[in-house]
C-alpha cells in the first residue's frame, strides 16, 4: 500500500481492514528506489496498491505554493517501472479520471494517469461512468472491476445524542439545521449552498447550517468567510476536524448537504448515511447506486440546491421519518463484508489468468 493505509482517509483503513479478513496480507512498503532494488517481492502475487497518483508531487503540505514538482514525477514513474522489472504487481484504484481542481499541468498529470492504466496489472473503478471514460481515454485493457466504496458504519465515534450535540452548538432541538462536512474544494460547490442557504433564510429564519472541514487553501477559506458575511444561524469551522469531533456535526444535523458540481466518485454520502443523515446531492457518478433508494433528495444539478432544500424544509415528519429509517438500510447493503468477497473474485480471477 502506497501510501500509509492511514494517511487520514478512513476509506484506505476500512479498505485494507476487510482486505486482510480474505487473507491479503497488508504490508507498508517504502516509496523508495532504493528499497526496491534491494528486495523483490515476497511472493508471485505481491501487490503494490496505488490510489492518488497527484499526491506524490502535487499535495505538497510544506510547500502548498508548490502545485507540480517535477522531482516527485520522476520519482514516482520511476518507481514503478523498476516496481515491474521487479517482479511487483501493480494495483490501481481508479476513483476518478481527471484530478479534481486541477488549474496546472493537465498534461502532465493525463500522461502520469494514462501510464500508470497500462502498467497496472489489476485496476479498481467504483461505477461503470468512470470505468468508461477511462476505457475512452486510455484504452480497453484486462482485469478491471467495478467495485463500490464500503459503508462507513462505525468508523467514527457515535456517542452523542443529537440533544448534547445541539446543546454544545446552541442549535434549538426543533429547528432544522444542515450540514455540510469534509474537505473543502471549490468543486464541491459549498459557494453554491452558502448562496442557497442565505436565499432561503428570508423563508425559514429559523433554519441552520452547519460547514465544517479543511479548506484546500488559506485563500480559498477566505473566499468562504467572505461568502458568510452577515448570515445568521451558520455554524463555521474551517480546520482539520479531529476523528472524534465529527459526529459533533453529523449528529447536531437532519440533513446532509454535498451540492458538488460534477462527481465520478463521492464518498460524504456514505458518511452522511453512516450518521443516519438523508442527503441532498447530484445524481451523478457513483451517487447513481443510492439515487433509487428514498435515502434523500437527488438533484441534476448543484444549482437545484436551493430548491431541494426548501422541499426539504417542507416534508411532513412521517416522511421525514422514514427516509431517516431507511439511511443505515441502505448503508448495510455496501458492507464491507459483502465487497471484501468481491474483491476476493477479482484476485483470484487475475492470479488465474495474469494475461
Amino acid at each position: 500500500m502506497i501510501p500509509d493505509r492511514n494517511s487520514g482517509n478512513v476509506y484506505n483503513h476500512l479498505l485494507y481492514q476487510a482486505l486482510e479478513r480474505i487473507d491479503l496480507r497488508y504490508v507498508q512498503v517504502p516509496f523508495s528506489l532504493r528499497y526496491l532494488l534491494r528486495r523483490g517481492p515476497l511472493a508471485r502475487f505481491h501487490y503494490l496498491h496505488f490510489h492518488w497518483p497527484e499526491i506524490f508531487f502535487v499535495i505538497r503540505p510544506r510547500q502548498p505554493h508548490r502545485l507540480f514538482g517535477l522531482k516527485g514525477y520522476l520519482h514516482l514513474h520511476a518507481f514503478w517501472l523498476l516496481a515491474k522489472w521487479r517482479g511487483y504487481k501493480l494495483v490501481w484504484t481508479v476513483h476518478e479520471v481527471d484530478v479534481h481542481d486541477l488549474q496546472r499541468a493537465r498534461r502532465w498529470h493525463a500522461a502520469s494517469r494514462r501510464l500508470l492504466w497500462r502498467l497496472a496489472d489489476v485496476v479498481y473503478v467504483h461505477t461503470p461512468d468512470v470505468r468508461t471514460e477511462a476505457e475512452r481515454r486510455w484504452g480497453a485493457r484486462g482485469h478491471v472491476h467495478t467495485i463500490p466504496i464500503g459503508s462507513y458504519e462505525g468508523a467514527y465515534p457515535a456517542t452523542l445524542s443529537r440533544s448534547e450535540a445541539r446543546q454544545r452548538l446552541s442549535i434549538p432541538p426543533a429547528a432544522k439545521a444542515f450540514v455540510f462536512f469534509g474537505n473543502i474544494r471549490p468543486y464541491k460547490g459549498v459557494d453554491v449552498l452558502l448562496d442557497a442557504f442565505r436565499a432561503l433564510h428570508a423563508d425559514h429564519p429559523e433554519a441552520h447550517l452547519i460547514v465544517a472541514g479543511q479548506p484546500s487553501s488559506p485563500a480559498f477559506a477566505a473566499e468562504i468567510v467572505a461568502a458568510c458575511r452577515d448570515l445568521p444561524r451558520l455554524h463555521l469551522r474551517l480546520e482539520h476536524v479531529p476523528d472524534a469531533e465529527i459526529q459533533l456535526y453529523l449528529r447536531a444535523a437532519d440533513c446532509f448537504v454535498a451540492p458538488y458540481k460534477y462527481i465520478e466518485t463521492c464518498s460524504a454520502i456514505y458518511l452522511a448515511l453512516a450518521y443516519e443523515l438523508p442527503v441532498i446531492i447530484k445524481a451523478e457518478g457513483n451517487v447513481h447506486d443510492f439515487a433509487a433508494h428514498a435515502v434523500g433528495i437527488f438533484t441534476r444539478e448543484a444549482a437545484e440546491t436551493e430548491a431541494a432544500m426548501r422541499r426539504f424544509l417542507g416534508l411532513a415528519p412521517a416522511e421525514l421519518a422514514q427516509l431517516q429509517a431507511n439511511t443505515l438500510e441502505v448503508s448495510r447493503q455496501f458492507s464491507w463484508d459483502i465487497l471484501k468477497e468481491r474483491y476476493r473474485e477479482a484476485f483470484a480471477a487475475y492470479e488465474a489468468d495474469p494475461h
